[in-house]
């Protein structure tokens, strides 16, 4: 993954750690209901130039790359192998910043 925002010094990891703990279950991501999701979040369209790139979808709506797992489990993917616009009919929900900053992580 490129970091585009690698100049940045001030970051809140703990949204980006809370996807590579050694037991992701434990993710209170996850916990949230789908609905309570849909509400919190917007959808975006994407052409074929974000194929396998959450994360250039993270920098341009959030400023950071690094929350592109955010992107990924709105989803429900499970890779960036699996982020590819056709098979999404070209719209991703994308969770809101103030949301995924309200959960505590």
């Amino acid at each position: 993954m490129i970091a585009y925002n690698a100049g940045l010094e001030t970051r809140n990891y703990s949204a980006v750690n809370a996807f590579t703990q050694e037991r992701i279950f434990d993710n209170p991501f996850l916990m949230i209901p789908k609905s309570q999701l849909l509400l919190n979040s917007q959808i975006i369209d994407i052409n074929d130039s974000y194929k396998y790139r959450p994360d250039k979808v993270a920098y341009e709506i959030y400023g950071d790359d690094l929350l592109y797992p955010w992107i990924l489990q709105a989803n429900g993917l499970g890779s960036i192998a699996n982020f590819i616009p056709s098979q999404l009919n070209y719209e991703v929900v994308v969770p809101n910043k103030d949301f995924i900053d309200s959960i505590k992580l």
